[in-house]
């Protein structure tokens, strides 16, 4: 049954995100794990979400015992360091966040059986890619644009090979670039 809120594609079929269990629509919505998804995805402050890892939940965890360390104590000093480390932890979420912003990610294709994806990607002047290592071979080949991978600098047809196992510490461009990136959907973001 089709409800007066499901869209209809062009072929008279009920597109597969809106179909199926509650949990596959989130996934998908969250994802974008259809096929069909060709649209380019631009991360702006809507669609980025810093959520704490390990290290970041014990800074939490060691913030808060500092703070309720110096009220129970009245110690100054304390206080002190809490909010400056406090400070400086919301300055780095800053700078991730200002990192991610202008990043614009589009599908090509993907090999679900052997996990591989191959994505247009567009850096905005100033924007960088997160640090990462390599689950499987990363192919990139650049198109427009200057890219620096760590102490690397990239030009237009210049093609950078990465082995499994190795990461990138540092991927930006000051110009802004675009290339097409061939790798993993199991590569670990640090």
């Amino acid at each position: 049954m089709v409800t007066a809120a499901t869209t209809i594609d062009r072929d008279g079929s009920v597109p597969a995100t809106q179909t199926g269990p509650w949990h596959a629509r989130i996934r998908q919505r969250f994802f974008r794990r259809a096929p069909t998804d060709r649209e380019p995805v631009v991360l702006r402050h809507s669609r980025i979400y810093i959520l704490p890892t390990r290290r970041g939940l014990a800074i939490i965890a060691t913030l808060t015992v500092m703070l309720l360390t110096s009220l129970n104590y009245a110690l100054s000093l304390g206080f002190v360091a809490t909010f400056l480390v406090a400070g400086l932890v919301a300055a780095a979420l800053l700078h991730t966040f200002r990192n991610l912003a202008g990043i614009e990610v589009k599908p090509l294709a993907t090999d679900l059986e052997r996990h591989r994806v191959s994505m247009l990607v567009r850096l905005a002047a100033g924007a960088s890619y997160p640090a990462h290592t390599h689950a499987g071979i990363e192919e990139l080949h650049l198109l427009d644009g200057e890219l620096w991978i760590d102490d690397r600098k990239l030009v237009p047809g210049d093609y950078n090979h990465g082995a499994p196992g190795t990461g990138d510490d540092r991927v930006w461009s000051e110009t802004g670039c675009t290339c097409v990136l061939i790798t993993s959907t199991q590569d670990i973001l640090r």
